[in-house]
């Protein structure tokens, strides 16, 4: 079962928690939306570092903590 959910994320920050590949189809996603993007996870793909050095997104290479949470309007969760 799916819960759909519509929010307006045009110029908003948010966290994806994750490095793979479904985090990048999320990033993509959010970068659509007008979001603005932080990731974070210890290994990232390399779909998620191109768009870091085009300053599409911003990474955090380390393990979630609670302490990230602060300030983002959505977080993301796509890890395995």
């Amino acid at each position: 079962m799916y819960y759909p959910v519509n929010l307006d994320v045009r110029g908003k920050k948010c966290l994806v928690v994750g490095g793979g590949k479904v985090a990048f189809q999320k990033v993509r996603g959010l970068l659509r939306a007008g979001a603005f993007p932080t990731v974070i996870a210890p290994t990232l793909e390399g779909g998620l570092i191109k768009l870091e050095s085009r300053r599409k997104v911003s990474l955090i290479r380390g393990c979630f903590k609670a302490k990230y949470l602060n300030g983002f309007f959505l977080v993301v969760v796509a890890t395995g």
